[in-house]
């Protein structure tokens, strides 16, 4: 199993009852990831990315995250260069995922606790369980949209994923411009496809 810096960075489906706050929704993606390991072998990548997508989907809310990522570049993209960019950042989520999370060796998630944060925000502290190593801290921050709790950073062992994808994001736009910037991304979706 690999872990980037910045993750970045699942067998019940987020739309459970007790999914409906913050610690049930992690629970939930946690219970999925755990079960797209156990397939691993037997999925593939493709499967465990095409397992991960829905859950990936009620989990994560990608749309702030793209956003929010891109920070004040983001208001200079035209509409059809928002969605671009939303669904690139939606399939690099995904396959990153697919990726870091590919086989099974008796891993297991531990939920911590539930903090209050500003902005009415949750934050859901849990740790991986990794028999002979360390345990790796994954704490999410979720914010209620439409009734909806949805994860808008991950941070893993102290390291913000909003964060360092902001600062990679912003310096490839301003090397690459926008589409160079959407063809390195699609680079880093193939590498996690490959690699996986």
């Amino acid at each position: 199993m690999r872990f980037p810096a910045l993750l970045v960075c699942l067998g019940l489906i987020c739309g459970n009852a007790h999914a409906q706050n913050p610690a049930g929704v992690i629970n939930d993606f946690h219970g999925a990831l755990i079960e797209g390991m156990q397939g691993g072998a037997e999925l593939g990548c493709k499967g465990r990315a095409k397992k991960l997508e829905a859950v990936i989907d009620k989990t994560y809310d990608i749309g702030f995250l793209a956003e929010k990522v891109l920070r004040r570049d983001w208001k200079n993209l035209s509409a059809k260069q928002r969605k671009q960019f939303t669904d690139t950042l939606h399939d690099l989520v995904i396959t990153t995922y697919a990726f870091e999370f590919a086989s099974f060796n008796d891993e297991s998630f531990e939920t911590l606790k539930t903090q209050d944060m500003s902005q009415g925000r949750k934050l859901v502290r849990t740790r991986l369980l990794i028999p002979g190593d360390p345990a790796v801290s994954f704490d999410y921050l979720l914010q209620n949209r439409g009734g909806q709790w949805r994860v808008v950073n991950v941070i893993t062992e102290g390291i913000s994923d909003l964060a360092v994808r902001a600062q990679q994001y912003s310096q490839a736009l301003k090397e690459r411009g926008f589409d160079g910037m959407i063809s390195w991304l699609r680079g880093q979706i193939k590498k996690n496809q490959t690699d996986c």
